[in-house]
């Protein structure tokens, strides 16, 4: 009897777990800020997953990884069409203009700067589509967490 409420209680602790991650997902859809990232070019086939893009963004060619903290924040500055440039890792002895936005990072195994949104999967057959994106829209919360939203074009027009 002990095993089964044990199990009962496991499970319902890994559900609200998985609940509560995708409550908090919802909540940055809705309520993030939009920043939209430049993205530098990638191709995007996978035989084994389908078609999908492998985000490579272009703020990476002007970090220098090897200086980076393996996991930090970085300031982004936001034009007034939305579009995000990499300012540097967040000091936390600066203050923050109003048209800046901190997003997380961590160093990847292989030297790039991952901000946790690299992979946009999309319908079989439409690479030919999606290769027209020129930026990622993603949405970001006050503490950082970036989930993304969608492409979009060389217009910021939505794909």
């Amino acid at each position: 009897m002990k095993k089964i409420i044990a199990a009962w209680v496991l499970l319902a602790v890994i559900l609200g777990y998985f609940n509560w991650s995708v409550w908090q997902n919802e909540m940055i859809r809705s309520n993030g800020r939009v920043v939209l990232l430049q993205l530098a070019p990638i191709d995007p086939r996978s035989l084994i997953q389908g078609d999908y893009m492998r985000l490579n963004y272009d703020f990476n060619n002007s970090l220098d990884e090897n200086k980076l903290p393996h996991t930090g924040q970085l300031v982004f500055t936001v034009d007034q069409n939305g579009v995000g440039t990499v300012q540097g890792v967040y000091d936390q002895a600066t203050s923050l203009q109003e048209n800046q936005v901190l997003i997380n990072y961590k160093q990847e195994n292989w030297g790039q700067t991952s901000i946790g949104a690299s992979n946009y999967f999309f319908e079989e057959g439409s690479g030919d589509y999606f290769n027209q994106a020129k930026y990622a829209e993603i949405r970001v919360d006050d503490s950082g967490t970036a989930l993304l939203t969608g492409l979009r074009g060389d217009q910021l027009q939505p794909l």
